[in-house]
């Protein structure tokens, strides 16, 4: 799994010094990664960084199958009922077959964006930011003189909304 942002990015955003004493480059990868990781697994639209992935299901009825994990850059290989075949077009993100697809089809493609998007960036130094300054992710409330603290979620529904773009929502 890629990181979506670099410990150096969020250095920057913690606002401090990267060489100093307050900043370490590996506790930082480390929570860059599992923020990553929960970004990747609620952006269920769009790949967001560049992927090859096989996708092999029972063929679909008719002529178009849809490839998850747009956008889609280019298929490598397209096998129906284990025989490679070249006779699909590529439109967006649908692969489209006159002669349809058989009982099992399987695909080679690659997909996903070129450059992770500033916005998905600033959410994952923002969730990231948040686990730095407390590092079991728990949050505290204070209600009429009692204290509760929680175990606090990586992305919260605000960071989700602005995600809305790249996932599905149902």
């Amino acid at each position: 799994m890629t990181i979506l942002a670099d410990p150096e990015q969020l250095a920057v955003h913690l606002g401090v010094d990267v060489d100093g004493d307050e900043f370490d480059a590996a506790r930082a990868e480390r929570i860059l990664r599992s923020v990553s990781g929960a970004i990747q697994g609620a952006c269920t639209l769009v790949q967001l960084t560049p992927a090859t992935s096989v996708l092999e299901r029972r063929a679909a009825r008719g002529r178009e199958l849809v490839l998850p994990g747009r956008p889609v850059t280019s298929v490598a290989e397209v096998l129906v009922d284990g025989l490679e075949v070249d006779d699909v077009d590529l439109e967006v993100d649908t692969l489209v077959r006159a002669a349809g697809w058989g009982r099992i089809v399987k695909v080679t493609y690659l997909h996903g964006l070129a450059v992770v998007p500033d916005d998905v960036v600033g959410v994952c130094l923002d969730a990231a930011a948040r686990r730095w300054e407390s590092p079991d992710g728990a949050e505290a409330e204070q209600v009429d003189g009692y204290s509760v603290r929680r175990p606090g979620d990586l992305l919260t529904d605000a960071e989700l909304d602005r995600l809305i773009g790249y996932r599905y929502v149902y």
